[in-house]
């Protein structure tokens, strides 16, 4: 699944986690995903992009 994450941001760099969800297309759970995306920031395979609008 990271594969299809890195993937997916290669293309949609600005997405949100939603639309990452949805983009990815999977059947893990909200906070399973969150899980998964934390610890993929914190091995420095994907950036953390923080909006301050």
């Amino acid at each position: 699944m990271e594969e299809e994450i890195q993937q997916y941001l290669r293309f949609h760099p600005l997405s949100s986690r939603s639309e990452l969800m949805e983009g990815v297309n999977t059947k893990v759970s909200v906070a399973t995903f969150k899980r998964l995306l934390a610890a993929m920031i914190s091995a420095g395979s994907i950036f953390q992009f923080q909006s301050y609008s």
